[in-house]
């Protein structure tokens, strides 16, 4: 699959779907705002600038051998970023989460 490819059919409902499961796996309410990209300092591995884009395969650093298509970025209500992927909080698995602590840049939808 290439990059862009899981959004082109994804549909206001599949997302708001996913924002309730993330929402029901951190316990913490989530924010409406749309988040398009966020930068983090990233301690997987090895310390590493790591830039997460909606559309954008992750980092390997983050996901290991596999491509991961960002489908989605949340800001929760307990200071956390919580990054969604077919694999990890789309249709099955657990989302990434970040720590707003790792976080250096935000960029959201004006």
């Amino acid at each position: 699959m290439a990059e862009g490819d899981l959004l082109k059919d994804m549909t206001g409902e599949q997302l708001e779907a996913i924002r309730k499961s993330a929402e029901e796996f951190t316990g913490h309410r989530i924010y409406n705002k749309k988040i398009d990209k966020i930068g983090l300092y990233t301690r997987c591995h090895s310390y590493k600038w790591v830039t997460i884009e909606i559309g954008k395969y992750l980092d390997k650093q983050i996901t290991g051998p596999s491509d991961e298509e960002v489908a989605a970025i949340f800001k929760t209500e307990g200071a956390y970023y919580v990054v969604c992927t077919p694999n990890h909080g789309v249709s099955q698995g657990e989302p990434f989460i970040f720590r707003e602590q790792e976080i250096y840049k935000i960029v959201e939808e004006v």
